[in-house]
């Protein structure tokens, strides 16, 4: 019954979101018709709100089933005349307000945002999909907007544990090579666009393949963690540490120039060097670091980092060359 109730509104808002244009002018009685019937969106999981187009956007109408979203009933919303946005989470409420100001200028009778968070009476944060009807009078002046809302939190939820997982290192439970590549896309356009400063540090453990050989790879293991919180540890806030692969790590530095990026890594250096390890106490690391700059591509970046690296290694490695 329930579900025949849900497939009957979600065909109904649908069939709403494809009315041409020319007939707009009918969607304030097709909307009206389904905030009567009442018993149809309450026992469905889909919310229905309705605020004013003012500077308040206050709250008019809202479905009783709300309080299994949020936690507030329909009487509070309504009473209190609460606005649209002081259901939204601190960090979405521009995005979401900018997504109804497009669709203004635009013109358009319909639009749906991206997911975004609502906070509850709790103060906890749900995910909801959100599709919203501009509805306008005679004169095509945009006098409410109706949203019609689900709550998509576990579908979320799952999604951001997926992106986690998918850019987590399972040995060290640090970031990725993926995340890492992220990041540098990210400084990338940064740089081109606002010359944003980056610089990386690549670091590779001195023979480690010799703690393999005389301790076992499961001893191994337990080093390349402790190596990586080391350098979690160490980094400053906003740097960004990744496993790069084996035992190499890649620590993407914004708002860095080449000569702060190269005191940094002479510091990691020393920390590590004077850091007491597990079972084999010392071990020490060589560094290859690099910065953006015009001529170069990311690819050509960490190829730079690299080369430096090399040259660490073959000055006697535990030191620290700059591109």
């Amino acid at each position: 019954m329930v579900k025949s109730l849900y497939l009957s509104i979600s065909i109904f808002v649908v069939a709403l979101f494809f009315i041409p244009f020319h007939l707009k002018r009918k969607v304030d009685t097709l909307e009206q018709t389904l905030l009567e019937n009442q018993t149809l969106v309450n026992l469905s999981s889909a919310i229905l709100l309705r605020w004013h187009n003012d500077s308040a956007s206050r709250i008019y109408y809202a479905s009783q089933n709300i309080h299994q979203l949020i936690g507030c009933t329909k009487q509070e919303l309504e009473s209190k005349a609460l606005s649209f946005s002081h259901c939204i989470y601190e960090d979405d409420i521009n995005r979401v307000l900018q997504d109804m100001q497009d669709a203004i200028e635009k013109k358009l009778l319909t639009f749906t945002h991206k997911p975004y968070r609502v906070v509850t009476k709790t103060n906890s944060i749900k995910w909801v999909q959100n599709h919203t009807l501009l509805l306008r009078d005679a004169n095509d002046n945009i006098v409410s907007f109706v949203s019609y809302i689900t709550d998509i939190t576990e579908l979320k939820n799952s999604e951001l544990r997926l992106k986690h997982l998918s850019q987590t290192d399972q040995l060290t439970k640090i970031p990725n090579r993926m995340y890492i590549d992220a990041q540098l896309q990210k400084q990338d356009y940064y740089f081109r666009r606002n010359a944003q400063a980056c610089s990386i540090l690549l670091i590779d453990i001195v023979f480690f393949k010799s703690v393999n050989d005389t301790y076992g790879h499961i001893l191994g293991d337990a080093v390349l963690v402790e190596f990586a919180q080391l350098l979690k540890n160490s980094i400053r806030k906003g740097d960004h540490l990744g496993r790069w692969g084996g035992e190499e790590f890649l620590i993407v530095l914004p708002h860095t120039n080449i000569a702060k990026a190269t005191a940094l890594a002479q510091k990691l250096r020393a920390i590590i060097y004077e850091h007491r390890f597990c079972v084999v106490e010392h071990i020490s690391a060589s560094f290859g670091v690099s910065s953006l700059v015009d001529e170069l591509s990311i690819t050509e970046l960490i190829d730079a980092a690299d080369k430096a690296l090399y040259t660490s290694k073959a000055k006697g490695r535990n030191c620290v060359t700059y591109a």
